[in-house]
């Protein structure tokens, strides 16, 4: 059985939060979109053997933007 854990190498700084521990998960927020963010990986096998690699994350928003027209302009 592998484990598998990350840590966002910059600690969080660009979305406001501290984090300095490995954990199941990394956040990403608004700015971090279109940079790339480096996070490192950490696998541990079930004798407690680890092992680390640093990965490049390209950030993107691919949420359809949407616009809202106030009704005066209809008219």
């Amino acid at each position: 059985d592998l484990t598998f854990e990350v840590l966002r190498m910059d600690n969080g700084a660009a979305c406001g939060v501290s984090n300095t521990e490995f954990g199941p998960y990394v956040e990403f927020c608004c700015a971090d979109v279109g940079e790339t963010v480096q996070i490192l990986l950490k696998a541990t096998d079930e004798n407690n053997n680890t092992n680390t690699c640093m990965v490049n994350v390209v950030v993107q928003d691919k949420n359809r933007p949407v616009i809202n027209v106030p009704a005066y302009c209809y008219q």
